[in-house]
């Protein structure tokens, strides 16, 4: 075994290692991971059905008789789900958990190639460390995420880019085009970075010149092809081949509110900790040794500022839609560190000691927060006593309609069947039946809103109570409907 493949193995196995550690703390994954999940389930099934028609749960869509509302769910990347399903089919859904971390843990794998080819190993082995340990990429890193997933399959399409239109293997052109279009089959957003390719190629040849290369068209029909079953799908549900990503920036407007356009700064620490500050000691030395020039710093830069400023002006913001950005960040730190190595000219012995230090501070600086935040959140009383309510309600007969406003969590971890309480609420729209029951839980409906002491009380006052779970100001209730 040789001394490169050793430390990737090594690499591997720490970055799956630390993600998969987080596991132990969740209580309840959130809604987004329910989501993908009970859709999986459902197409373990029905595959041809991408679709909440006939489901025992709901998205949070709106009802309506228009294209972009219920039952429809194109809005939601597939392949994730579709992955899953394969989970479920095989029997195998007990992995389900592993999955994130092992492609996460691989996307550091693949990085270190990406920056290896692009400037050389130091560079790789640099960027790879810091892609595993920077914050955002731990906390979704463990996480049944659309962007992990996603940003492996960009990380290869990057790395065939650079084999193709740069060592001139044609081949390798044409897998570009086809783990492109992968990667936004996994998550929409992916779809940002397709200008900076335009914008590569104008910089580097100064001209068009790219638009004879035939194996650039053949890269685009490849694009294409893979996604033809996706605009097959977008004309049968919205009747028009665009509809699904259509139906994504139609739900943005709606979901999740409207944050500042320097969102993404005040989160910065959160986000990069101090991969961050490197970073703009990074951009300092570019900028001073005029680096920018250099293709391979240009496209970088360009990757990271045009997605950024196109992640910030989307109206809804999260942390995890900046995510693709770690790549650049990684690979431009990775450069920097390598240059400033190379000046400081220590021996062999003190460079090692350094190096390990610095690494041990880096990782303690971006993994400590990350823990004692995910710790913090999942030791709630609300978090417990939902856990111990969904376990509850697996004990339930099969058969059982459960009334909440948790439907995707409540089905991915009882496979009971779930409506949303009535919109506006009235106890005298819930369905009679013995096998019927609402649950309570505070987890979105926090007992400081008088409108949810309210409805707690409706339900104490009217309703069996059947289960009680109220630890450390966490309250989950589950009441019989009757007859």
């Amino acid at each position: 075994m040789n001394k490169e493949f050793r430390n990737l193995i090594l690499l591997f196995l720490f970055s799956f290692v630390i993600r998969i550690s987080f596991l132990a703390f969740v209580q309840i994954k959130y809604w987004d991971e329910t989501v993908y999940l009970s859709l999986a389930k459902d197409l373990a099934s029905n595959f041809f059905n991408y679709s909440l028609q006939g489901a025992f749960w709901s998205d949070y869509i709106p009802f309506g008789h228009g294209l972009y509302s219920w039952p429809n769910i194109g809005f939601r990347a597939p392949l994730l789900p579709v992955t899953l399903s394969l989970f479920y089919r095989l029997g195998l859904d007990f992995l389900i958990n592993f999955f994130i971390p092992f492609i996460g843990a691989a996307g550091t794998v693949v990085i270190y190639f990406l920056g290896k080819k692009v400037f050389n190993q130091r560079v790789g082995w640099y960027s790879a460390i810091l892609f595993s340990i920077i914050p955002i990429n731990l906390i979704w890193g463990f996480r049944i995420s659309t962007e992990i997933y996603g940003i492996f399959f960009l990380l290869v399409s990057l790395l065939f880019f650079w084999k193709g239109f740069e060592e001139e293997h044609n081949p390798s052109k044409i897998l570009f085009g086809i783990f492109l279009a992968i990667s936004i089959l996994t998550r929409y957003t992916m779809m940002w970075i397709l200008p900076i390719f335009l914008f590569y190629f104008l910089f580097r040849d100064r001209s068009l010149e790219i638009l004879r290369d035939r194996y650039l068209w053949f890269s685009v029909l490849s694009f294409f092809i893979v996604l033809i079953p996706w605009l097959i799908y977008g004309i049968k549900f919205y009747h028009h081949p665009l509809g699904s990503f259509i139906h994504g920036t139609v739900g943005a407007s709606f979901w999740g509110g409207v944050q500042s356009l320097f969102f993404y700064f005040g989160e910065f620490w959160t986000i990069f900790s101090v991969a961050g500050i490197l970073l703009l000691f990074s951009l300092v030395y570019i900028f001073w040794k005029k680096s920018y020039y250099d293709k391979r710093i240009f496209f970088l830069l360009v990757f990271f500022l045009f997605f950024f400023i196109v992640a910030s002006l989307v109206p809804h913001k999260e942390e995890r839609f900046i995510l693709p950005v770690v790549i650049p960040v990684s690979l431009l730190v990775g450069f920097f560190i390598s240059k400033m190595e190379v000046r400081l000219k220590f021996s062999k012995t003190k460079n090692f000691w350094i190096k390990f230090c610095s690494f041990i501070l880096i990782f303690l600086i971006a993994f400590v927060p990350v823990f004692t935040k995910l710790n913090s959140e999942e030791n709630r009383g609300t978090q417990i006593c939902f856990a111990k309510g969904l376990e509850y309600l697996k004990t339930l007969n099969a058969g059982s309609l459960i009334y909440t406003d948790e439907p995707p969590i409540v089905y991915a971890y009882t496979n009971k069947k779930t409506r949303y309480y009535p919109n506006p609420w009235n106890l005298s729209r819930l369905e009679k039946g013995e096998e019927n029951y609402i649950l309570y839980t505070d987890y979105d409906r926090p007992l400081f809103i008088e409108e949810n002491v309210l409805f707690r009380g409706e339900l104490q006052q009217n309703l069996e109570r059947i289960f009680y779970c109220d630890e450390d100001w966490g309250i989950t209730e589950v009441y019989r409907i009757g007859n």
